[in-house]
C-alpha cells in the first residue's frame, strides 16, 4: 500500500540545490551523495528516493550501500521521478 512521505523516508541528492525542490521531505532526512555512503551508516530507512547520483567512486559506493539496504533491511529504492506516484494515496 502506498503512503505519504514520513520521517522514515530518505532523500539522496547530488547537490544541495536539488534538495530545495523537495521540501516535503524533512531536512534531517536529506543526504548529499557527495558525502559518501558513510552518511547512510546506522540508518534503516523504509524508503529511499534518490536523484541521479552520477558516476565515479562515490556514486558506486552509494549504489552498493543502497543495494545493501534493499536486501538486508527491505528498504524500497525509488528515483525521485517516481515520488508522486509512490506517495499518492490509494483510493
Amino acid at each position: 500500500m502506498q503512503r505519504p512521505i514520513d520521517e522514515d523516508d530518505l532523500l539522496i541528492v547530488y547537490a544541495l540545490h536539488q534538495a530545495w525542490q523537495y521540501r516535503e521531505l524533512f531536512k534531517p532526512n536529506q543526504i548529499i551523495s557527495r558525502l559518501g555512503a558513510y552518511a547512510l551508516h546506522g540508518r534503516r530507512p523504509k524508503r529511499v528516493f534518490h536523484m541521479d547520483l552520477g558516476i565515479g567512486r562515490e556514486a558506486y559506493q552509494m549504489y552498493d550501500r543502497l543495494d545493501f539496504l534493499k536486501h538486508a533491511c527491505g528498504t524500497e529504492i525509488y528515483h525521485v521521478s517516481q515520488l508522486e506516484e509512490v506517495t499518492s494515496a490509494v483510493a
